[in-house]
């Protein structure tokens, strides 16, 4: 019995022998305008190719995954409408912390672009307009984090641009820990005046 004793008393006095959890955050820019890319996927793949963990980026851009142990690992970031971008395989020991910025070109996602009916030379008010930009908990857009991804002219892009304060969403609702929902959504202009 008094073993017994001493052995769980060294046991409770004993150091505990934690595993250093290794960190790799990062934040998300725009490569053509250095602008944080807010409300984007992050998913945290392994050397297989399996989703371990996904996060979403904050208003900044930022993101952040704990690694419980020494990992070969590579990053999706994923936009809904846009094309997806993975990184390097990146090494990230036990007890480290990486962080890295990613350039983040935005590209609509060739295999969901709507092209208009009907266009053609005759009229700048025929084209197509993509923006992608964040949504609120109000169903208002954040103009502040609004992209222009693509235009087939710069006056449809202004058309698109002046109006998209008024617009509005359905709220964003799904998650109360996350800000915003971005979207990209495209205005398709198949009328002449």
């Amino acid at each position: 019995m008094i073993h017994r004793v001493l052995i769980g008393l060294f046991l409770l006095a004993a150091p505990h022998v934690v595993a250093a959890q290794a960190q790799l955050s990062g934040r998300l820019l725009d490569e053509s305008s250095g602008r944080s890319l807010a409300c984007w996927g992050v998913f945290l793949l392994d050397s297989a190719g399996t989703t371990r963990d996904s996060t979403v980026t904050g208003t900044d851009g930022t993101f952040a995954f704990a690694l419980s142990k020494d990992a070969a690992v590579r990053l999706r970031m994923h936009q809904s409408g846009l094309s997806d971008v993975l990184s390097d395989r990146e090494r990230v020991g036990d007890g480290t912390a990486m962080s890295r910025t990613f350039r983040i070109p935005l590209r609509p996602d060739s295999a969901r672009r709507v092209e208009p009916r009907g266009a053609g030379a005759a009229s700048s008010l025929v084209g197509s307009v993509y923006y992608t930009f964040a949504v609120d908990t109000l169903g208002r857009v954040d103009v502040s984090s609004a992209f222009l991804v693509s235009a087939s002219t710069p006056a449809l892009a202004r058309r698109v641009e002046s109006g998209l304060a008024r617009m509005r969403f359905n709220p964003w609702t799904k998650a109360p820990d996350q800000p915003c929902m971005r979207v990209v959504q495209p205005f398709v202009f198949s009328r002449t005046p």
